[in-house]
Protein backbone atom coordinates (compact mmCIF):
# COMPACT_ATOMS: atom_id res chain seq x y z
CA UNK A 1 0.00 0.00 0.00
CA UNK A 2 1.38 3.40 -1.03
CA UNK A 3 0.69 6.38 1.21
CA UNK A 4 0.01 9.79 -0.34
CA UNK A 5 2.15 12.10 1.80
CA UNK A 6 0.30 15.15 0.50
CA UNK A 7 -2.53 14.03 2.79
CA UNK A 8 -0.10 14.66 5.67
CA UNK A 9 0.78 18.17 4.46
CA UNK A 10 3.71 17.52 2.13
CA UNK A 11 4.31 20.33 -0.37
CA UNK A 12 5.42 19.89 -3.97
CA UNK A 13 9.01 20.73 -3.00
CA UNK A 14 9.04 18.03 -0.34
CA UNK A 15 7.49 15.45 -2.65
CA UNK A 16 10.47 15.76 -5.01
CA UNK A 17 12.34 13.45 -2.56
CA UNK A 18 9.34 11.24 -1.80
CA UNK A 19 11.41 8.02 -1.86
CA UNK A 20 13.29 9.02 1.30
CA UNK A 21 10.74 11.47 2.74
CA UNK A 22 8.79 10.87 5.94
CA UNK A 23 6.96 12.73 8.68
CA UNK A 24 7.37 11.91 12.35
CA UNK A 25 4.08 10.99 14.00
CA UNK A 26 5.46 9.78 17.34
CA UNK A 27 8.71 10.20 19.25
CA UNK A 28 10.01 7.74 21.81
CA UNK A 29 13.39 7.70 23.52
CA UNK A 30 15.87 7.05 20.76
CA UNK A 31 13.27 6.00 18.15
CA UNK A 32 10.46 7.52 16.11
CA UNK A 33 7.40 6.34 14.21
CA UNK A 34 7.63 7.88 10.74
CA UNK A 35 4.94 7.86 8.07
CA UNK A 36 6.48 7.34 4.64
CA UNK A 37 5.12 6.41 1.23
CA UNK A 38 5.52 2.74 2.27
CA UNK A 39 3.51 3.22 5.45
CA UNK A 40 4.58 3.62 9.06
CA UNK A 41 8.20 2.68 9.75
CA UNK A 42 10.30 2.66 12.91
CA UNK A 43 13.43 4.85 12.67
CA UNK A 44 16.37 5.40 15.02
CA UNK A 45 16.53 9.08 15.98
CA UNK A 46 19.56 9.40 18.22
CA UNK A 47 22.27 9.04 15.58
CA UNK A 48 24.77 11.85 15.07
CA UNK A 49 23.10 12.66 11.75
CA UNK A 50 19.79 13.61 13.37
CA UNK A 51 21.34 15.51 16.28
CA UNK A 52 23.49 18.03 14.44
CA UNK A 53 21.49 21.09 15.46
CA UNK A 54 17.96 20.03 16.46
CA UNK A 55 16.40 16.92 17.94
CA UNK A 56 13.49 15.35 16.03
CA UNK A 57 9.97 16.08 17.30
CA UNK A 58 6.48 15.08 16.24
CA UNK A 59 5.53 16.82 13.00
CA UNK A 60 9.06 17.06 11.57
CA UNK A 61 9.65 16.24 7.93
CA UNK A 62 12.75 14.06 7.71
CA UNK A 63 14.86 12.15 5.24
CA UNK A 64 15.27 8.48 6.03
CA UNK A 65 18.35 6.37 5.41
CA UNK A 66 18.41 2.57 5.38
CA UNK A 67 21.51 1.08 7.08
CA UNK A 68 22.51 -2.58 7.51
CA UNK A 69 23.33 -2.08 11.17
CA UNK A 70 20.45 0.01 12.54
CA UNK A 71 17.82 -0.28 9.81
CA UNK A 72 15.97 2.99 9.17
CA UNK A 73 17.61 6.06 10.70
CA UNK A 74 16.82 9.77 10.43
CA UNK A 75 19.43 11.14 8.07
CA UNK A 76 18.24 14.76 8.04
CA UNK A 77 15.57 16.93 9.65
CA UNK A 78 14.16 19.28 7.02
CA UNK A 79 13.56 22.98 7.76
CA UNK A 80 10.50 23.61 9.91
CA UNK A 81 7.64 25.84 8.79
CA UNK A 82 6.86 26.67 12.43
CA UNK A 83 7.05 25.10 15.86
CA UNK A 84 5.31 24.99 19.22
CA UNK A 85 7.88 25.28 22.00
CA UNK A 86 8.40 26.22 25.64
CA UNK A 87 11.27 26.73 28.02
CA UNK A 88 12.73 23.55 29.46
CA UNK A 89 11.49 23.21 33.08
CA UNK A 90 14.96 22.08 34.18
CA UNK A 91 16.80 24.91 32.39
CA UNK A 92 15.05 28.14 31.40
CA UNK A 93 17.79 28.91 28.87
CA UNK A 94 16.97 25.81 26.80
CA UNK A 95 14.08 25.79 24.33
CA UNK A 96 11.99 22.61 24.35
CA UNK A 97 10.22 22.07 21.02
CA UNK A 98 7.00 20.12 21.46
CA UNK A 99 5.74 19.79 17.87
CA UNK A 100 6.51 21.34 14.49
CA UNK A 101 4.95 22.20 11.10
CA UNK A 102 1.56 23.15 12.51
CA UNK A 103 -1.53 24.38 10.69
CA UNK A 104 -3.95 24.57 13.61
CA UNK A 105 -3.61 24.60 17.40
CA UNK A 106 -6.69 23.53 19.39
CA UNK A 107 -6.96 24.41 23.08
CA UNK A 108 -9.47 22.12 24.81
CA UNK A 109 -11.04 22.86 28.18
CA UNK A 110 -13.80 21.00 30.01
CA UNK A 111 -16.62 23.07 31.52
CA UNK A 112 -16.78 20.71 34.47
CA UNK A 113 -14.24 23.00 36.18
CA UNK A 114 -13.53 26.78 36.13
CA UNK A 115 -10.99 28.21 33.69
CA UNK A 116 -8.42 30.42 35.47
CA UNK A 117 -7.52 33.53 33.37
CA UNK A 118 -3.81 32.94 33.99
CA UNK A 119 -3.96 29.45 32.54
CA UNK A 120 -5.75 30.46 29.34
CA UNK A 121 -3.27 33.35 28.92
CA UNK A 122 -0.32 30.96 29.15
CA UNK A 123 -1.90 28.51 26.72
CA UNK A 124 -2.78 31.22 24.20
CA UNK A 125 0.71 32.73 24.40
CA UNK A 126 2.21 29.30 23.80
CA UNK A 127 -0.15 28.60 20.88
CA UNK A 128 0.34 32.02 19.25
CA UNK A 129 4.11 31.55 19.37
CA UNK A 130 3.72 28.79 16.77
CA UNK A 131 2.30 31.32 14.26
CA UNK A 132 -0.56 28.92 13.55
CA UNK A 133 -4.30 29.39 13.61
CA UNK A 134 -5.63 28.96 17.17
CA UNK A 135 -9.11 27.94 18.30
CA UNK A 136 -10.59 27.03 21.69
CA UNK A 137 -12.96 24.10 22.18
CA UNK A 138 -15.08 23.91 25.35
CA UNK A 139 -16.28 20.39 26.13
CA UNK A 140 -18.68 18.79 28.65
CA UNK A 141 -21.05 21.70 28.13
CA UNK A 142 -24.18 19.81 29.14
CA UNK A 143 -22.78 18.82 32.53
CA UNK A 144 -22.00 22.36 33.75
CA UNK A 145 -23.95 24.84 31.65
CA UNK A 146 -23.66 27.49 34.37
CA UNK A 147 -19.92 27.86 33.80
CA UNK A 148 -20.19 28.23 30.02
CA UNK A 149 -21.12 31.93 29.96
CA UNK A 150 -18.51 32.77 32.58
CA UNK A 151 -15.79 30.88 30.68
CA UNK A 152 -16.63 32.52 27.36
CA UNK A 153 -16.50 35.97 29.00
CA UNK A 154 -13.07 35.14 30.43
CA UNK A 155 -11.81 34.08 27.00
CA UNK A 156 -13.27 37.17 25.27
CA UNK A 157 -11.66 39.46 27.85
CA UNK A 158 -8.24 37.97 27.10
CA UNK A 159 -8.59 37.31 23.35
CA UNK A 160 -11.69 38.99 21.85
CA UNK A 161 -11.09 37.66 18.32
CA UNK A 162 -10.35 34.03 19.22
CA UNK A 163 -12.74 31.46 17.72
CA UNK A 164 -14.47 29.41 20.45
CA UNK A 165 -16.60 26.29 20.05
CA UNK A 166 -18.78 24.70 22.72
CA UNK A 167 -19.55 21.01 22.28
CA UNK A 168 -21.23 18.30 24.32
CA UNK A 169 -19.24 15.43 25.74
CA UNK A 170 -19.32 11.98 24.20
CA UNK A 171 -21.64 10.81 27.00
CA UNK A 172 -24.13 13.52 26.10
CA UNK A 173 -24.06 12.50 22.44
CA UNK A 174 -24.50 8.86 23.43
CA UNK A 175 -27.48 9.80 25.60
CA UNK A 176 -29.08 11.67 22.70
CA UNK A 177 -28.30 8.80 20.33
CA UNK A 178 -29.77 6.22 22.71
CA UNK A 179 -32.91 8.32 23.15
CA UNK A 180 -33.34 8.59 19.39
CA UNK A 181 -32.59 4.88 18.94
CA UNK A 182 -35.18 3.92 21.56
CA UNK A 183 -37.76 6.19 19.92
CA UNK A 184 -37.12 4.62 16.52
CA UNK A 185 -37.25 1.13 18.03
CA UNK A 186 -40.53 1.94 19.78
CA UNK A 187 -42.03 3.28 16.55
CA UNK A 188 -40.79 0.18 14.74
CA UNK A 189 -42.45 -2.13 17.29
CA UNK A 190 -45.68 -0.13 17.02
CA UNK A 191 -45.74 -0.34 13.21
CA UNK A 192 -44.80 -4.03 13.36
CA UNK A 193 -47.57 -4.74 15.87
CA UNK A 194 -50.18 -3.02 13.71
CA UNK A 195 -48.90 -4.90 10.65
CA UNK A 196 -49.17 -8.24 12.48
CA UNK A 197 -52.74 -7.50 13.61
CA UNK A 198 -53.75 -6.55 10.06
CA UNK A 199 -52.02 -9.66 8.70
CA UNK A 200 -53.81 -11.89 11.22
CA UNK A 201 -57.18 -10.38 10.32
CA UNK A 202 -56.41 -10.88 6.63
CA UNK A 203 -55.44 -14.54 7.11
CA UNK A 204 -58.55 -15.10 9.23
CA UNK A 205 -60.80 -13.67 6.53
CA UNK A 206 -59.14 -15.82 3.87
CA UNK A 207 -59.63 -18.93 5.98
CA UNK A 208 -63.30 -18.10 6.69
CA UNK A 209 -63.87 -17.73 2.93
CA UNK A 210 -62.05 -21.01 2.37
CA UNK A 211 -64.22 -22.79 4.93
CA UNK A 212 -67.39 -21.35 3.38
CA UNK A 213 -66.45 -22.40 -0.16
CA UNK A 214 -65.30 -25.87 0.90
CA UNK A 215 -68.23 -26.78 3.16
CA UNK A 216 -69.34 -29.72 0.94
CA UNK A 217 -65.73 -30.97 0.83
CA UNK A 218 -65.58 -30.88 4.64
CA UNK A 219 -68.88 -32.78 4.86
CA UNK A 220 -67.62 -35.38 2.38
CA UNK A 221 -64.38 -35.92 4.30
CA UNK A 222 -66.27 -36.32 7.56
CA UNK A 223 -68.69 -38.79 5.92
CA UNK A 224 -65.65 -40.84 4.81
CA UNK A 225 -64.29 -40.99 8.38
CA UNK A 226 -62.23 -37.80 8.90
CA UNK A 227 -62.23 -36.66 12.52
CA UNK A 228 -62.65 -33.14 13.85
CA UNK A 229 -58.92 -33.14 14.64
CA UNK A 230 -58.09 -33.99 11.00
CA UNK A 231 -60.16 -31.06 9.74
CA UNK A 232 -58.72 -28.75 12.41
CA UNK A 233 -55.14 -29.70 11.51
CA UNK A 234 -55.77 -29.23 7.79
CA UNK A 235 -57.04 -25.67 8.09
CA UNK A 236 -54.44 -24.69 10.69
CA UNK A 237 -51.72 -25.96 8.35
CA UNK A 238 -53.11 -23.90 5.52
CA UNK A 239 -53.21 -20.77 7.71
CA UNK A 240 -49.60 -21.32 8.83
CA UNK A 241 -48.53 -21.89 5.21
CA UNK A 242 -50.08 -18.57 4.15
CA UNK A 243 -48.27 -16.78 7.02
CA UNK A 244 -44.91 -18.39 6.16
CA UNK A 245 -45.27 -17.44 2.48
CA UNK A 246 -45.95 -13.83 3.50
CA UNK A 247 -42.97 -13.88 5.88
CA UNK A 248 -40.70 -15.28 3.16
CA UNK A 249 -41.68 -12.49 0.79
CA UNK A 250 -40.99 -9.94 3.53
CA UNK A 251 -37.55 -11.46 4.27
CA UNK A 252 -36.64 -11.36 0.58
CA UNK A 253 -37.65 -7.69 0.30
CA UNK A 254 -35.70 -6.78 3.42
CA UNK A 255 -32.64 -8.64 2.12
CA UNK A 256 -32.76 -6.75 -1.17
CA UNK A 257 -33.22 -3.43 0.66
CA UNK A 258 -30.25 -4.07 2.98
CA UNK A 259 -28.08 -5.13 0.03
CA UNK A 260 -29.01 -1.96 -1.86
CA UNK A 261 -28.32 0.36 1.09
CA UNK A 262 -25.02 -1.36 1.92
CA UNK A 263 -23.88 -1.02 -1.71
CA UNK A 264 -24.78 2.66 -2.07
CA UNK A 265 -21.72 4.92 -1.50
CA UNK A 266 -22.07 8.07 0.61
CA UNK A 267 -20.54 11.03 -1.32
CA UNK A 268 -19.65 13.07 1.78
CA UNK A 269 -17.78 10.15 3.38
CA UNK A 270 -15.23 9.42 0.65
CA UNK A 271 -17.46 6.84 -0.98
CA UNK A 272 -17.91 4.78 2.20
CA UNK A 273 -21.06 2.66 2.50
CA UNK A 274 -23.51 2.30 5.35
CA UNK A 275 -22.45 -0.40 7.85
CA UNK A 276 -25.68 -2.40 7.50
CA UNK A 277 -25.74 -6.17 7.87
CA UNK A 278 -28.43 -8.84 7.57
CA UNK A 279 -28.71 -11.03 10.67
CA UNK A 280 -29.59 -14.62 9.80
CA UNK A 281 -31.11 -15.00 13.26
CA UNK A 282 -33.80 -12.62 12.00
CA UNK A 283 -34.98 -15.36 9.62
CA UNK A 284 -35.55 -17.75 12.53
CA UNK A 285 -37.46 -15.13 14.51
CA UNK A 286 -39.53 -14.22 11.46
CA UNK A 287 -40.66 -17.78 10.77
CA UNK A 288 -41.39 -18.31 14.47
CA UNK A 289 -43.68 -15.26 14.47
CA UNK A 290 -45.25 -16.40 11.19
CA UNK A 291 -46.15 -19.79 12.68
CA UNK A 292 -47.62 -18.11 15.77
CA UNK A 293 -49.68 -15.65 13.70
CA UNK A 294 -50.84 -18.46 11.39
CA UNK A 295 -52.03 -20.60 14.30
CA UNK A 296 -53.66 -17.65 16.04
CA UNK A 297 -55.45 -16.39 12.91
CA UNK A 298 -56.49 -19.83 11.66
CA UNK A 299 -57.69 -21.26 14.96
CA UNK A 300 -61.26 -19.89 14.85
CA UNK A 301 -61.89 -20.74 11.15
CA UNK A 302 -60.36 -24.21 11.69
CA UNK A 303 -62.57 -24.88 14.72
CA UNK A 304 -65.60 -23.69 12.72
CA UNK A 305 -64.74 -26.16 9.98
CA UNK A 306 -64.05 -28.99 12.41
CA UNK A 307 -67.41 -28.52 14.20
CA UNK A 308 -69.53 -28.61 11.03
CA UNK A 309 -72.25 -31.23 10.96
CA UNK A 310 -71.44 -33.56 8.03
CA UNK A 311 -75.11 -33.90 6.98
CA UNK A 312 -75.66 -30.12 6.94
CA UNK A 313 -72.33 -29.66 5.17
CA UNK A 314 -73.26 -32.12 2.37
CA UNK A 315 -76.58 -30.28 1.86
CA UNK A 316 -74.79 -26.94 1.45
CA UNK A 317 -75.25 -25.35 -1.99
Amino acid sequence: MTVDLSDYGASEDLLSDVDVLGRIIRVDRGECDVISKKGTVRAVSDSSRSQREVAPVTGDWVKLLKTPEFGNIIDEILPRKNKLSRRDPSDERVEQVLVSNLDLVVIVHGIDRPLPPGRIERLLTLAWSSQSEVIIVLTKVKEKNGLLEETIKTIEAIAPKIVTFAVNSADAYMEQFNTMKNAIAGMGFLVTGISLVVSAIGIMNVMFVSVRERTREIGLRKAMGATNFNILTQFLSEAVAIAIIGGSVGIALIRLTVFGLASFPIPNFNGATLPISFDLLLVFYTFTVCVFIGVLAGLIPARTAANLNPIDALRDE
